[in-house]
């Protein structure tokens, strides 16, 4: 049981990792093309 426990919180924090670097980057992206479309 201990290790399911385990599992399923290295499972959320990689979400949550992935989630941000996601954010972070749709944004440097963002600022990027940004010059281009206007």
């Amino acid at each position: 049981m201990q290790q399911q426990n385990t599992l399923v919180n290295f499972g959320l924090t990689m979400i949550q990792t992935i989630q941000f670097f996601v954010f972070f980057n749709s944004s440097a992206i963002f600022e990027f093309i940004a010059p281009f479309l206007s």
